[in-house]
């Protein structure tokens, strides 16, 4: 057949027709929607579209005898880039992009970055499989053009929002849309996104998880999912019935201990590994509520609850969390909640045998760490490497001593704690001739000229120190300063 010359087409009202098939004597006509505004090629691989700036019409070059549909004429053509057209409505693709040929335009234009990776996600390729944006802006033709082609695409596993502006709590329902018919992904983030993230965006996430319950992360972090949003993801896990999800953070939300509770209570059937719900007012839970809570995630290897309104009444239950629900815990964060120096003790003084936990945050308890049971307790936990102890009015004989009794502590932090002249003696058993701290923090304390010397001479005692931050302190004088950094091996910041 002779196809030399152009395919062309006008939406739904003008056909082209090329020369009579010889085999069939049918003639065949190919109505293709709107070809002049499309400035990207379409590539169909693997069951999926691609688009490529260029001209349609070198596409097609051979028609062979006997093709009775467009499918089988543009599935032979490209060297056989097109060789699944049957899974997809070509005309409707192609409308669809040349409805948006301005915004790819002036994407191009204005974020090249931003349209390659757009591009990139269109095409389908397969070196692309996270796709993320952190602190840019996106429009919702953005968000459109990942909805229409999510279906498709058979790489991206993760993608994340971060910093995002421009993103809308109706643009994440268009993407959870799209997303709840992809196979592939398994990781959805949005982060400090403004207001994208509220009740009706986590309804729409929660209804996108109900029919992907492989997804294994969820991070919904500094929206205003309350209540109704919580309520929403308890009846979708509801229906769910081997779950995937491992990690969830939703932190920084306006949910409270009720919907918390009634969401919560389904966690055993989940394999949850990671869970962060830090900044919420959780603190209306019961004692038991909360049990239960811990309880249904005794297998996560961290858990982080900081500022969730939590008191003296719930010390004794993250105590018997971490002394018996949770053999692989290893990072443990309960800061900013007001559960006093008794409070802390008895979360302590619970573990009675050895522990694996890591990383241990009690900054803003108001814990003094003055008695017996601290050291005793960072003895039992032998693999602790980092421990926050910032805003307490820490007591700094008690503190030395327990970092005394610690064999591993790599990092230490004692930001705000009104450590001075006074202070920095009390805690010099525990530091002096250390040889595993690395990091220490006096951060905003009240340290001056008056104990650089002596904080020098413990400073070079400890073998594997790297790191000091000094920032925010009484005067340290220049001299002092430089007395301090007379050593490459150590970073101060003043």
């Amino acid at each position: 057949a002779d196809t030399d010359g152009t395919l062309s087409s006008s939406l739904g009202t003008t056909s082209s027709v090329m020369k009579a098939v010889s085999s069939s004597q049918q003639t065949l006509s190919i109505a293709i929607g709107d070809v002049s505004i499309l400035e990207t090629s379409l590539m169909l691989s693997q069951g999926v579209l691609s688009s490529t700036l260029g001209s349609l019409s070198g596409f097609v070059n051979t028609i062979s005898t006997g093709v009775n549909t467009v499918a089988s004429v543009l599935s032979t053509s490209v060297s056989g880039q097109l060789s699944h057209l049957v899974d997809y409505n070509a005309f409707k693709v192609e409308s669809f992009l040349g409805d948006y040929r301005k915004y790819l335009a002036d994407l191009l234009s204005s974020d090249p970055n931003l349209y390659n990776l757009l591009i990139s996600f269109i095409h389908n390729d397969g070196a692309l499989t996270s796709l993320t944006l952190e602190n840019q802006a996106i429009s919702s033709e953005f968000i459109e053009i990942l909805q229409f082609f999510f279906p498709y695409n058979t790489h991206v596993e993760a993608i994340a929002f971060i910093k995002v502006t421009g993103l809308t709590s109706s643009g994440v329902q268009a993407l959870a849309a799209g997303i709840k018919n992809n196979k592939y992904l398994l990781s959805l983030t949005i982060e400090s996104c403004g207001g994208a993230l509220d009740d009706s965006s986590a309804s729409a996430i929660a209804e996108m998880w109900a029919k992907k319950p492989e997804m294994i992360l969820l991070v919904l972090v500094e929206g205003k999912i309350g209540d109704a949003g919580m309520t929403s993801f308890a009846d979708a896990l509801a229906t769910i019935k081997y779950p995937e999800l491992s990690t969830l953070k939703m932190g920084t939300n306006i949910f409270k201990g009720g919907s918390f509770a009634s969401f919560s209570s389904q966690f055993a059937k989940l394999p949850l590994k990671i869970l962060d719900f830090s900044f919420n007012d959780l603190g209306a839970m019961s004692a038991n509520e909360l049990e239960g809570f811990l309880f249904h995630v005794r297998a996560v290897t961290s858990l982080k609850m900081s500022s969730g309104g939590f008191n003296l009444n719930h010390a004794a239950t993250f105590g018997t969390f971490l002394s018996s629900y949770a053999p692989d815990l290893q990072i443990f964060d309960v800061s900013y909640n007001d559960f006093s120096d008794p409070g802390v003790l008895k979360i302590i003084k619970s573990v009675q045998t050895t522990i694996g936990l890591v990383s241990l945050d009690l900054s803003g308890t108001q814990y003094f760490a003055a008695s017996v049971d601290f050291s005793v307790f960072m003895e039992l936990a032998s693999s602790l490497q980092t421990i926050y102890l910032d805003s307490n009015p820490i007591d700094a004989t008690g503190v030395g001593a327990g970092l005394q009794a610690s064999p591993s502590l790599i990092t230490v932090s004692m930001k705000n704690c009104a450590l001075g002249g006074t202070e920095i003696p009390q805690l010099r058993p525990g530091l002096d001739g250390n040889s595993h701290i690395a990091n220490l923090s006096f951060f905003g304390n009240a340290i001056d000229d008056s104990v650089i010397a002596e904080l020098n001479d413990i400073f070079r005692s400890m073998s594997a120190l790297s790191y000091v931050n000094l920032q925010n302190n009484a005067r340290i004088s220049a001299t002092n300063q430089a007395l301090l950094t007379d050593r490459s091996s150590v970073t101060f910041d003043f």
